[in-house]
């Protein structure tokens, strides 16, 4: 039996719930605890940009079994359903903005 599970905004506390774990297609003997990460939108935007450049230039070694594989997916997955810059046509000036705001001042 399925729960629905409310998404967060980012910048929220996301707690994942076992039944949408499950659906992501992690074991169902592993998702008996919810893990809770805290990101500012700033956070979830470069990290989404990192992960998909790093997939894109190969930079990143290939997952070393399936579950980091499915692992990454349901990270990238996530933050893509809670993101809107992605869809933006200033993708990459948004990405630069939020590097800026993340980025120490000297």
């Amino acid at each position: 039996m399925a729960h629905q599970v409310a998404r967060p905004l980012i910048g929220t506390t996301a707690l994942i719930a076992a039944d949408e774990c499950a659906s992501l297609g992690m074991m169902a003997g592993m998702v008996d605890t919810d893990v809770a990460i805290s990101l500012t939108a700033d956070e979830a935007l470069i990290l989404f940009d990192l992960l998909h450049r790093w997939e894109d230039e190969e930079r990143v070694a290939a997952p070393r079994n399936e579950a980091e594989q499915i692992a990454l997916w349901n990270l990238s997955a996530l933050l893509e359903r809670e993101l809107r810059e992605p869809f933006d046509p200033r993708y990459a000036d948004r990405v630069a903005e939020a590097t800026r705001r993340l980025t120490p001042s000297e």
